[in-house]
This record gives C-alpha cells, sequence and structure tokens, in this order.
C-alpha cells in the first residue's frame, strides 16, 4: 500500500512539474545593472522570439505613452520626464537595456529612477510592484505577438509540407496510373509482335508457294513458244 502511495505522489509531483513548466510565461526578477552609465537596482525580464530592433520600438512606444522624452543609442533607451501616477506623481527616468542571450530569447533590463535613487522591492514596494507590473505587461504582449508570428510562420511551413506531401501523393499515383497503362500497352505489343511472327511465317509460305506457282507458270507458258 505504502509503495503505490510513493508512486501516485511521485505522478502527481511530475504532472505538477509539468503544468509548471508549460505555464511558465514571463518572469521579472531584479538585479544590481549599470544602464547607460547609471548603476542601481534593474527590473530583469526575458521576451521570447522578438528581436532588439522591435523591443526597442515598442518600448520606446511605451515610454511616449507616458508622455516621456526618449532617446535611442545602440541597444539602449533613455526615457526622462515619464509620467506614470502608479510610481510617482513627479516625473521620473526610465533606463532599459536589450540583449541577446540566444536565437529565442531577448534579455531586456529596466531600471526606473525616482529622483536620485533605482525603484526596488526593498526601498519602494508600491513603486516597484507598479513598475514590475509595466515590464512584466510589455514582456509578455511583445512575446505574445513575436510568438504567434513565430507559430504562424511555423503552421504555414507545415502546410506548404503538407501540401508538397499531397502533391508527391498525387505524382505517385499518376506515375503507377502510366506505368499500368505502359504494362497494358506493352502486353498489346507483346501481342501484337507474336501475331506479326504467325503472319510473316504464313506469309513466307505463300511466297515459297507462289514461287513455286510462278515457276509452274513459266513451264506452261515456254511450251508455247
Amino acid at each position: 500500500m505504502k509503495k503505490w502511495n510513493r508512486i501516485i505522489l511521485f505522478t502527481l509531483l511530475l504532472s505538477l512539474g509539468f503544468t509548471a513548466q508549460a505555464q511558465k510565461g514571463v518572469e521579472v526578477t531584479e538585479s544590481t545593472e549599470e544602464i547607460n552609465d547609471v548603476n542601481g537596482n534593474a527590473l530583469r525580464t526575458i521576451i521570447n522570439r522578438a528581436d532588439e530592433k522591435t523591443i526597442s520600438k515598442e518600448w520606446k512606444k511605451l515610454m511616449k505613452s507616458y508622455k516621456a522624452s526618449v532617446k535611442t543609442k545602440g541597444n539602449e533607451v533613455h526615457a526622462t520626464e515619464v509620467m506614470v501616477s502608479s510610481i510617482s506623481e513627479f516625473p521620473i527616468q526610465v533606463y532599459a537595456q536589450i540583449n541577446e542571450i540566444s536565437e529565442t530569447e531577448m534579455e531586456l533590463l529596466v531600471i526606473f529612477m525616482n529622483g536620485d535613487r533605482s525603484i526596488s522591492s526593498s526601498s519602494d514596494i508600491s513603486g516597484y510592484t507598479a513598475a514590475k507590473k509595466i515590464v512584466e505587461d510589455f514582456a509578455l504582449q511583445i512575446s505574445n505577438e513575436a510568438t504567434s508570428a513565430f507559430f504562424e510562420n511555423e503552421e504555414d511551413q507545415l502546410k506548404n509540407l503538407e501540401k508538397q506531401l499531397d502533391d508527391l501523393k498525387d505524382e505517385k499515383k499518376k506515375a503507377e496510373k502510366e506505368i499500368e497503362e505502359a504494362k497494358e500497352l506493352i502486353k498489346e505489343r507483346e501481342y501484337d509482335l507474336k501475331e506479326n511472327e504467325k503472319k510473316r511465317e504464313e506469309t513466307l509460305k505463300s511466297i515459297e508457294a507462289q514461287k513455286q506457282a510462278v515457276k509452274n507458270a513459266k513451264k506452261e507458258l515456254e511450251q508455247f513458244k
């Protein structure tokens, strides 16, 4: 009984592990980083399937929605006069950096500066929670759009391959039909050859008989010369 309980428990834990992995989605963590010569607490997340250009463009657009003045330099985006009421009643600065970490994943680092200090979970939990939601929602949206585009592309490739397979199947059927037709034609031609051989043999016999008839007629003719 205990053995079966252990097996059931193991199966449940394994299932929960797979479910958690499948629902991983977007995660935002904290780390100390330096962006644009500013050192501070940064919010870090991973964006799936999007390139640096797209992330930079969309982050810039997001910052402008907060009435910010935005400048980009390389893989960094610096926003000033950012009005985010859920973080502060005063304008803040936001420093973002985008780094490639694999062929499919990009790292987004963001430092929210409220005055001369960076927002963190230890110094400003309310501001940190609001900033985290901004980063989280952004990463989720861009990852969803980019991954959806990737999925559609993969799906299109699958459809193309399936169509290619259907075409190959049709070609196979056509070739098999032509082979069967060719076999029938070969049989007909083989029969024709056999018939031709019989007729040739009969014709040769007729020729020999006619040659004899010609000889006989010639002899008969010579009697009257």
